[in-house]
């Protein structure tokens, strides 16, 4: 199990015994550098749909294949 030690980053946790961190603040998505030129929230909102759909219908043919 994952324990917090004395010391530690925020954002980080650490098992015992083991010095990898799970920090990713550094991962950053490189086309988001450019705030202002987003597109608008519907647009967003639905290519956020699109994406949890087609990760549903994976998870949906997994199932199908297992079962």
């Amino acid at each position: 199990m994952a324990t917090l030690h004395a010391g530690h980053k925020p954002g980080t946790l650490a098992a015992a015994g083991d010095k990898t961190s799970l920090d990713i603040t550094w991962l950053k998505d490189k086309s988001l550098a450019d705030l202002d030129n987003l597109p608008d929230p519907d647009v967003l909102a639905l290519d956020i749909m699109e994406n949890l759909e087609a990760g549903l219908e994976n998870f949906r043919s997994i199932v199908r294949q297992l079962g």
